[in-house]
């Protein structure tokens, strides 16, 4: 599921707050607040579910074969 923003025209994922997280698939939130709780602090970047778990956390992930959430405007701890 895709949005388009009207501002820039650019495609974004589905919303964070309606996202379907129940373990099946994969789900890539993109572009979230993402607080570590280590030395690394806080930064911007995506999130990959894979099965209902963590799978992945990076400042940028390129997948294909997730379905992409906006969490731009989400922090992730």
């Amino acid at each position: 599921m895709t949005k388009q923003t009207e501002s820039t025209g650019k495609k974004r994922g589905a919303d964070l707050a309606t996202a379907r997280l129940d373990g099946s698939g994969r789900t890539l939130i993109q572009q979230a607040i993402i607080v570590t709780g280590t030395s690394a602090g806080e930064f911007r970047g995506d999130i990959l579910i894979d099965g209902g778990k963590i799978a992945a956390v990076e400042r940028c992930l390129d997948l294909t074969d997730a379905e992409v959430v906006d969490g731009s405007d989400f922090i992730v701890s």
